[in-house]
């Protein structure tokens, strides 16, 4: 979940170290950006408010990957996933997450 990296494009950037021409980078993320997780400074969009035309989350891993060498190999999908709060099971949430499927050049 890249929303919960402290510098998210150092990931991005690391993992395109780690892989081959041709290889597949998936990222899967609510993308739910909180200050206590990433400096608002690092988010990758995900800071419109009210009216405003800020980018989405999205658009900037489009733009980042892009100027990177990755295109991207397959439209996204949602994915739900669930966390568990407690030990029990007896707290949990569900969220969904946009997973997105990007190529090296």
């Amino acid at each position: 979940m890249i929303d919960r990296l402290p510098r998210p494009t150092d990931f991005l950037l690391e993992a395109k170290s780690r892989l081959n021409r041709g290889g597949l980078l998936v990222l899967s993320s609510p993308y739910s950006w909180n200050e206590a997780f990433t400096e608002k400074t690092n988010w990758m969009g995900g800071y419109k408010y009210g009216d405003n035309d800020g980018p989405s989350t999205y658009s900037g891993l489009k733009e980042f990957l892009s100027s990177h060498g990755f295109t991207e190999a397959k439209q996204p999908e949602d994915l739900w996933f669930r966390l568990e709060e407690l030990g029990n099971g007896r707290k949990w949430q569900q969220t969904k997450a946009h997973m997105t499927f990007w190529q090296l050049r």
